[in-house]
């Protein structure tokens, strides 16, 4: 249960662990005879950068820190680690240290271990803390006991907030694991005198907010944050106090936050949902410090935001998972717009209206053809494209699972569906009906699917909520109740997909519930059948009651509706009527979106550019909008830039004229189906770019590979110069090959010259880059030069210290540039 964890390991020792806020609690039992003995690992998982322990005078309590590189950048670790009895040594080897008991006692010990991010005073002030509660001397397990009958006495209070009645027993137990799960992150990062790490690495202090860490905000943004909002008020404002404070420590707002680091993980920049979210459900919030940090988060350049704020959206050309940031950023601009217009700030006006016009990048992407979004590539759509495929353009999802995504501007969307001959229901009918498989990459976190909805992740957990915006939101509302019964379950791994810092299991009380935050930065739920007679939120003092049987809503608080605004959940509650019959909904009835003068601020999608983006001697442009076509010619490398008649998102495209007419072939090795634009992109005049997602390399897995090069004919020189282009992004198992071979052949297929260029370290752990090798060959006369050929040693198995210890590695290769 809450606070209590056991496990018993193959020598027989039981091990026991209980925790309060700061200061986790272990008890082993050890069999008779043996020596108590406990091991720290200092190297384990992450790379160590520093470590140290240092005993304090009574061999009984000892200060650890360790400073490490992982997800966290510099992750800082201190600990108070104090033996309840007995005098104890240690030793250390490689930062394996060993403690043993010097003395008899029994074979039962515990340790208090106080952790702390500030430094071993720090985990020593929370060690003196938590000490300061108990009587003392305690007797051997009383402080272990008293321990976890606090904390399970102080959980049963967090649980206690959300109280349900109805439902079966497995019901229940998952109800209430579902909850303690949303309510164990984020964890709490203040010491108790209140200082902590900043984002900055300097240690703060404050002692009317407690900070938090462990931010996963691509997750929780989706329902576990608005979820604090109703059960977790008080903590909802101390994470909003945490998020506006990195914004003043390091000039934006946190998008993954780890240990005070922004380790930048996963996509868009969703703190401003959570602040958004907070200020439209009427939260208090230092509103001018939130304007100022939303609005500069929003500008900050990276990870595409340049191209996105210039262009309106993005290709594949600016950014890899273009499809996924660009709808990423459209919801989180249209959370600012909203924002800005709730604090009613005069001023604002500008930004307002821009960042509305910055929400609407999908109208690029949705692609007239399928209805779904689409790549952009090179001012046209995608050709290659499969809406099953997992590829870089999408974060951790397909085209089906990033189709439904402008939930922010649903009145706009339906209608450009409903012009390319498309209706949103069809879409929904179309995704759950579709074939489960999907093709290209391998990505464990896609499970849970019904049809190409992937409940394991959380770009689909909306999506069945989009109903209520139909004529028939009861299909809606029957996927809800299979999901509820279906993807989760009371047994061991009884959730698909992983926890994600509990916005799986949040997911699960709001739709248990009967609501749901379609919309975060909106102040309203979607509506489906709760799975329990009655729902009491304490903290915000209001109840749901269900009434008949059935999965499908016949009314809410007497009315025919689909959606109930937040005002109306706190002040009168939500009685929720249910039917076994299927009904549909007359139009005015549809979840819509809240109005906001921003929104009559538009623009169009970006015209298309049809044109090759490489070619021999001349190329065919084609420049499409508004179905209308013009076209020209051009015979030289050309840059093409289009903007539309009316306000619109612009268009670009380039098209590369070859540098030579040699062709490439690969005559040995297989290029991953991800990772293979052909073999003539080696010489089309295209380099790759370090972003290596976006396309143009050829990525080889655990194999050495062979290419050949050839001349449209024979011909002769006296030299021959060859830079070749190679890729190193080690954290994705991209490694510099053991060496790269270089050999001249004659027309009859004969050798003339050989160079091997050995490269070292090529497994070792520097960020991503490119380099050159330059390859010169001279001969001491005229020869005649048929092919090259170019042979690649792949580096072979990860080292150790890589998460990916053992796995084959990659090579990366792209651009051969010929002279002469």
């Amino acid at each position: 249960g809450p606070g209590y964890y056991r496990v018993t390991l193959d020598n027989g020792v039981i091990c026991e662990f209980t925790a309060s806020e700061r200061v986790g609690v272990h008890r082993y039992t050890f069999p008779r005879g043996v020596t108590p003995t406990l091991i720290l690992d200092m190297n384990y998982r992450d790379r160590v950068l520093h470590s140290d322990i240092t005993r304090y005078g009574d061999a009984q309590r000892f200060g650890v820190s360790r400073i490490s590189e992982g997800w966290a950048k510099t992750q800082h670790c201190y600990g108070h680690m104090a033996f309840q009895e007995g005098q104890w040594k240690y030793g250390h080897q490689n930062g394996v240290y060993t403690f043993r008991r010097i003395e008899g006692y029994g074979q039962v010990i515990e340790v208090a271990f106080a952790l702390s991010g500030t430094g071993q005073r720090g985990a020593e002030i929370n060690y003196q803390d938590f000490m300061a509660q108990w009587v003392q001397p305690l007797e051997v397990s009383e402080l272990f006991n008293q321990t976890y009958a606090s904390t399970k006495a102080l959980w049963q209070n967090e649980l206690d907030r959300a109280q349900v009645q109805g439902g079966t027993e497995e019901q229940k137990t998952i109800y209430a694991t579902a909850l303690y799960h949303a309510f164990v992150v984020p964890n709490m990062w203040s010491d108790a005198d209140g200082r902590y790490r900043g984002l900055d690495q300097v240690v703060y202090r404050d002692t009317v907010h407690q900070h938090y860490t462990v931010f996963s905000l691509w997750d929780t943004y989706r329902t576990a944050h608005p979820l604090y909002l109703l059960t977790q008020p008080e903590r909802s404002e101390d994470f909003i106090v945490t998020m506006l404070d990195h914004y003043k420590q390091s000039g934006r707002l946190p998008v993954w936050e780890l240990a005070g680091n922004e380790t930048d993980c996963m996509i868009g920049y969703h703190s401003v949902s959570a602040i958004s979210d907070a200020i439209a459900k009427g939260f208090p919030v230092d509103s001018n410090l939130a304007a100022r940090a939303m609005i500069a988060t929003a500008l900050t350049p990276t990870r595409g935001i340049p191209e996105f704020l210039h262009q309106g959206y993005l290709s594949i050309q600016d950014e890899s998972e273009s499809v996924s940031k660009t709808l990423e950023y459209d919801y989180d601009n249209a959370c600012i717009s909203w924002a800005l217009q709730h604090l009613e700030k005069d001023d604002d006006e500008f930004y307002i209206n821009e960042f509305w016009k910055q929400s609407q990048g999908w109208k690029s992407l949705l692609d007239p053809e399928t209805g779904l979004m689409r790549p952009r590539d090179n001012g046209n759509f995608l050709q290659r494209y499969n809406p099953r495929e997992v590829n870089n353009h999408y974060t951790e999802a397909n085209s089906w699972q990033y189709s439904f995504a402008p939930v922010h501007d649903l009145a706009t969307w339906k209608t450009m569906l409903n012009r390319y001959g498309f209706s949103l229901e069809g879409q929904l009918d179309a995704l759950f009906s579709a074939p489960s498989e999907t093709t290209g990459r391998e990505q464990a976190d896609i499970t849970g699917l019904i049809g190409q909805y992937a409940h394991g992740n959380e770009p689909s957990h909306h999506i069945a909520y989009l109903y209520n915006a139909t004529d028939n939101p009861w299909k809606g509302q029957a996927r809800v109740q299979q999901i509820l019964n279906e993807m989760y379950d009371a047994q061991p791994y009884g959730y698909q997909g992983n926890e994600d810092c509990g916005q799986m299991s949040a997911w699960y009380v709001m739709a248990s519930w009967g609501i749901y935050p379609l919309v975060p930065g909106e102040a309203q739920y979607a509506v489906s059948a709760p799975i329990w007679d009655r729902v009491d939120v304490q903290p915000s003092k209001f109840s749901i009651t269900r009434f008949g049987e059935g999965h499908y809503v016949a009314s809410v608080n007497t009315l025919l509706k689909q959606f109930i605004s937040h005002a109306e959940l706190l002040d009168q509650g939500a009685i929720i009527e249910c039917h076994n019959t299927q009904m549909s909904m007359p139009p005015t009835a549809q979840y819509q979106n809240l109005s906001h003068s921003a929104s009559r601020h538009t623009v169009s999608a970006a015209p298309i550019i049809r044109v090759p983006r490489r070619f021999e001697d001349s190329a065919l442009v084609e420049i499409v909008q508004s179905d209308q076509t013009r076209s020209y010619w051009i015979t030289e490398s050309t840059s093409i830039e289009e903007v539309g008649l009316l306000p619109s998102h612009r268009s670009y495209a380039q098209s590369t004229k070859r540098p030579n007419q040699w062709t490439a072939r690969i005559t040995s090795g297989e290029p991953n189906p991800q990772y293979h634009p052909g073999a003539d992109a080696l010489l089309d005049g295209v380099q790759g770019d370090v972003d290596w997602r976006k396309g143009e390399w050829i990525g080889i897995q655990g194999q050495d590979a062979v290419f050949n090069l050839a001349p449209p004919t024979p011909y002769t020189a006296d030299h021959i110069t060859l830079e070749i282009s190679l890729l190193k992004d080690i954290r994705a198992w991209i490694a510099l090959p053991q060496s790269v071979q270089v050999e001249v052949l004659n027309p009859r297929g004969r050798v003339i010259h050989t160079i091997t260029h050995e490269i070292n370290h090529a497994l070792s752990q520097e960020e991503a880059y490119t380099t050159l090798i330059q390859s010169i060959h001279h001969f001491k006369k005229d020869r005649k030069i048929g092919s090259i050929r170019i042979t690649v040693e792949n580096a072979g198995h990860l080292e150790d210290w890589h998460p990916g210890a053992g796995g084959e590695s990659f090579f990366f290769i792209d651009e051969v540039i010929l002279n002469p």
